[in-house]
């Protein structure tokens, strides 16, 4: 498997397990917490039938327990870590999480024993400039919409590195059939 010398990794869902953030579902709505199969797509919202404002509110309200609550997936993680990295790899911390969380995430990223070159922040927006600008080889991720994002500017010219990045999915439901050129499942493995 190709090493890649600057790689991208995503953390929510993709580091961490995603029970932390479907039990908060369940505590904020007042409802069973939701088995994984039902999220079929990325926004609560389109799931659940209720009005982007109560997806917003949902988050407000719970992403600071979410954050400070999640669990590493350790196997995954350091499968992944196996898989595409090696001595010579910067590994650089992308999230959409806002920075307004910064310390809460710096703290459990180090108590977690996560190691990194460099962390952004991105507040819910687009991961592309980031990306773009760094000159990452690959992204490691689970949300459809950057997978499709990249491959819209995939062939741009003034773009040349999104040309060359590697999108690397991490296997949920609501993020079947995104175009990526490499799948992982929830342990790890390449499916």
């Amino acid at each position: 498997m190709r090493k890649y010398r600057k790689i991208g990794i995503d953390i929510d869902n993709t580091m961490t397990n995603i029970s932390t953030t479907l039990e908060a579902m369940g505590d904020f709505f007042g409802t069973h917490t939701p088995e994984l199969t039902e999220i079929t797509e990325y926004s609560l919202s389109s799931v659940f039938g209720f009005h982007k404002k109560v997806e917003i509110d949902f988050w407000n309200a719970m992403n600071e327990r979410i954050i400070e609550n999640s669990i590493l997936e350790e196997s995954r993680f350091d499968k992944m870590l196996g898989l595409f990295t090696d001595e010579n790899t910067d590994i650089y911390i992308i999230t959409s999480r806002d920075v307004k969380y910064y310390e809460q995430t710096m703290n459990w990223l180090m108590n977690n024993g996560v190691f990194f070159k460099d962390i952004y922040f991105t507040s819910g927006k687009s991961k592309l400039e980031v990306i773009h600008n760094i000159g990452l080889e690959a992204i490691i991720d689970d949300n459809p919409d950057l997978f499709y994002e990249v491959q819209q500017h995939k062939y741009t010219r003034d773009i040349t590195v999104l040309g060359q990045l590697h999108r690397i999915c991490v296997d949920y439901p609501y993020n079947q059939n995104v175009p990526c050129e490499i799948r992982l499942n929830r342990d790890g493995e390449i499916m």
